[in-house]
């Protein structure tokens, strides 16, 4: 014969309690990964489909008169990807790399033309 110990009603709600708060803090964790894994740690590319791609060279023509010939356009920056205080002024400014690993960041309002040569 089996005798059954009566649950004190304190373990009946702290078991309740625990299940909810185990649940709460799995939902956290699994959101923080999925936000981690979908966070672009790299700087935004810029593609436009049959016309700029990666790795594409091209010749970019500032309202000053000033030319930046045969750079890749590698991106923009961006404040949100940034951590820590991310000075206003060098937000949406285009990033360039010239032929020997050199990297220009310029205004995006500057830019007056970009020409792209055929391939």
């Amino acid at each position: 014969m089996v005798i059954l110990a009566e649950v004190h009603p304190f373990e009946k709600a702290i078991s309740v309690v625990g299940a909810i708060a185990l649940g709460i803090v799995f939902c956290a964790v699994f959101f923080t990964l999925l936000g981690m894994l979908r966070r672009d740690g790299g700087v935004n590319r810029i593609k436009i489909a049959g016309v700029l791609g990666e790795g594409k060279r091209c010749n970019v023509f500032l309202g000053s008169g000033k030319v930046y010939e045969n750079v890749r356009i590698v991106g923009v920056t961006n404040s949100s990807q940034a951590k820590g205080g991310f000075p206003w002024e060098l937000h949406g400014m285009m990033i360039l790399e010239h032929d020997d690993g050199r990297h220009t960041l310029i205004q995006a309002k500057l830019i007056r033309s970009i020409d792209i040569p055929a391939s």
